[in-house]
């Protein structure tokens, strides 16, 4: 069988090095510079020829650029849209990180919790995340004026007296977030939990987010690198490692990766 071989980009070395060590192999060396120009120079240390070669580099920008640079397979973590899908001319592996959340929380007290998706649009990720730890689903009615304002008129869904999870895809400025807490004091809920898998936090969104004293706790994955002038006691990070590293160890061998998620 082939071996592998793993190299990191520069926007997140430290969840490569992780990765690797899941999957008992050493990252591979590489070197990145940049021109006055502004292009990269990439230079690769070290041979990879006859292997599987795995790339670990978060993206917002995807699809064509990447099978034009020649990529033969893509595994990618809780994109923003499933529609990017169809975009790619390539295999793609989508991942989640409901497991990992669920698992957080599995361990604290749920009595009279409620998961909260802040729309419709992410309502179905809600609701998994709710049969998997038992509790009931509720939804916000959101409208998007612009990249920094939002609307949610109302919460589908009994929220009243209850201790709320609120499960988003992402979190950058923290806009749709802080005005779904908004509502979520019109309706008498009585804390809040906020669970993302992306952590992007533009602007000091956790600060704001945090400040809210309903909030008890932000949970995001380590997908991407937090700022460390995102710091925060109420901030925790999950890794997303161990998933990954199993989809990895999957595709080389060829097992299913889907399979992972079979139980859920």
């Amino acid at each position: 069988m082939r071996e592998i071989s793993v190299f990191s980009g520069t926007a997140h070395p430290e969840l490569a090095e992780e990765i690797c060590g899941h999957l008992g192999v050493p990252l591979q060396p590489a070197t990145v510079r940049r021109f006055a120009n502004d292009c990269l120079e990439v230079q690769l240390q070290s041979n990879c020829r006859e292997r599987d070669v795995f790339l670990i580099q978060p993206l917002s920008a995807l699809a064509d650029l990447l099978v034009t640079a020649g990529a033969s397979r893509v595994l990618t973590m809780t994109l923003h849209s499933p529609q990017v899908h169809g975009f790619f001319s390539v295999p793609v592996d989508h991942l989640h990180a409901l497991r990992e959340i669920a698992d957080h929380f599995a361990g604290q007290d749920l009595s009279g919790a409620v998961v909260v998706s802040p729309d419709l649009g992410n309502a179905k990720a809600a609701a998994a995340l709710a049969r998997m730890l038992g509790l009931p689903v509720a939804a916000g009615a959101k409208e998007r004026i612009s990249d920094d304002e939002v609307t949610i008129t109302s919460i589908i869904g009994d929220v009243a007296g209850r201790n709320v999870i609120v499960l988003d895809d992402e979190i950058a400025r923290g806009t749709t977030i802080i005005e779904l807490l908004g509502r979520l004091r019109e309706h008498g809920a009585r804390s809040v939990r906020i669970a993302c898998t992306h952590g992007l936090f533009c602007d000091g969104a956790v600060k704001r987010i945090a400040a809210w004293p309903e909030v008890q706790e932000i949970v995001c994955t380590n997908s991407v690198a937090i700022a460390e002038s995102e710091g925060t006691d109420r901030l925790h990070v999950i890794s997303v490692g161990p998933a990954l590293a199993e989809a990895i160890r999957r595709i080389h061998e060829g097992e299913s990766v889907s399979a992972l998620f079979h139980d859920q």
